[in-house]
């Protein structure tokens, strides 16, 4: 802690039904090379042994502190963290993941007065808003807000209390409303942040993508985000690029078996949006809107990926 008894940075960790995890995820801020941080544990709604686990935690170390919540869902639990945050920085820790041991002096190392994000990835840049929203849209900076480090206050001027049915690509679009006010932002080179990729829970891998979700998702990202930087001057790019994520996300619709409503009119917006720019598209967003048949489409599409690994 500072002199004045203030973290320097805080730790937002959620935690719902995570018993098998959370001691793992807590040990690693414990081994943290510097010290100057507090855990706010957000126990949301456990029905498992993780409420007693936070506890026995934050009875052994002053600066874990526990919230006990009813389930609300991750969005409540991160708003929850970031309401109680005291440190000048915040970052974000899920239940099943870890961080290297210097994961919180890498970060803090990065930032000047200017900085408003250091992220993992990458080579060491720095980027103004319209370069990190550039690389965020384009997958070159992961979309997460895990592996990542924001100046606390950021988060004080935007509504950071996303809906509980957002729960795939809340990540982008929260960094996303982030970064409307940035000023800048540094990647590193080194992944401090460590994914557990065996999780057969986590929702990157029991999500299944739909029409409806997507339809609902990018129009919360036109709400909340796009409408925001229309008077940019790079709003053509970022428009571009969220236009390609749409389709992405449509690819996603047709390879989890889902269809897709081609008489909407938000899809005949796309589709026009693009007649214009087929250039900026590769062959399996092409086939989105020739191929209206999901096992038809999987199946091109094994082929194209086949072919390209020859």
């Amino acid at each position: 802690m500072t002199a004045d008894n203030k973290p320097i940075i805080s730790i937002v960790l959620p935690v719902y039904n995570g018993e098998r995890y959370i001691g793992g995820a807590i040990d690693s801020v414990l081994a943290q090379t510097m010290g100057e941080w507090e855990l706010l544990v957000i126990d949301d709604g456990s029905t498992d042994g993780s409420p007693a686990i936070c506890d026995a935690y934050a009875a052994r170390d002053a600066r874990i502190r526990v919230f006990h919540q009813p389930n609300g869902g991750v969005n409540s639990a991160r708003a929850k963290g970031v309401d109680n945050a005291s440190g000048e920085y915040v970052t974000f820790l899920d239940a099943d993941d870890s961080f290297t041991d210097d994961a919180l002096e890498a970060f803090i190392s990065r930032f000047d007065e200017e900085t408003d994000i250091v992220s993992c990835g990458g080579s060491d840049d720095f980027l103004d808003r319209t370069g990190y929203l550039k690389r965020l849209w384009s997958g070159e900076i992961k979309p997460g807000v895990c592996g990542k480090m924001f100046r606390t206050a950021g988060f004080k001027g935007i509504d950071y209390r996303l809906e509980r049915r957002m729960a795939m690509g809340e990540d982008l679009l929260l960094n996303s409303v982030y970064a409307i006010n940035l000023n800048k932002a540094r990647t590193m080179p080194r992944d401090v942040y460590l994914i557990n990729r065996d999780n057969d829970q986590s929702v990157t891998k029991t999500f299944r993508h739909s029409w409806e979700y997507e339809k609902y998702y990018f129009s919360k990202v036109e709400e909340l985000f796009l409408s925001k930087c229309r008077d940019w001057d790079s709003y053509d790019e970022i428009k571009l690029l969220v236009g390609k994520s749409w389709l992405n996300a449509m690819k996603y619709v047709m390879l989890d078996g889902g269809s897709i409503n081609y008489v909407d009119h938000e899809f005949k917006a796309v589709r026009d949006y693009f007649k214009e720019r087929k250039q900026d598209l590769g062959p399996s967003e092409r086939m989105i809107f020739s191929v209206r048949n999901s096992f038809l489409y999987r199946n091109i599409l094994k082929a194209i990926v086949k072919i390209k690994g020859r």
